[in-house]
């Protein structure tokens, strides 16, 4: 549970600096932290997936048992996480850029 605690917010702190860096340099990007962070955990998700070793010879059979099983905490504990941080992190730059902006 350390493990996953220090790599949540490893990851956290990782999408905040590019935040950070995109909001002051480069404001029209922002949206591509999201885009990148539930692409990553997209494939992350398919790779699990692929690998989870069932007799199942189809992905169809294979996505049902990864979600049956405890297989997909994965899935809930590091992967959903991520893109949601990156979701709502993404929300509050635009909205602090936008507001400073309307200052200016």
């Amino acid at each position: 549970m350390d493990k996953l605690i220090i790599l949540l917010t490893s990851i956290t702190f990782l999408i905040g600096i590019v935040l950070f860096f995109l909001c002051k340099h480069k404001p029209k990007f922002l949206w591509l932290v999201p885009a990148a962070a539930i692409i990553v955990s997209g494939c992350l998700v398919l790779r699990d997936i692929r690998l989870y070793t069932v007799s199942e010879p189809t992905i169809a059979r294979k996505l049902a048992h990864y979600f049956h099983n405890d297989f997909s905490m994965g899935l809930y504990l590091i992967y959903a996480p991520i893109a949601g941080i990156a979701i709502i992190m993404t929300i509050i730059a635009y909205l602090l850029n936008h507001y400073r902006r309307k200052l200016d």
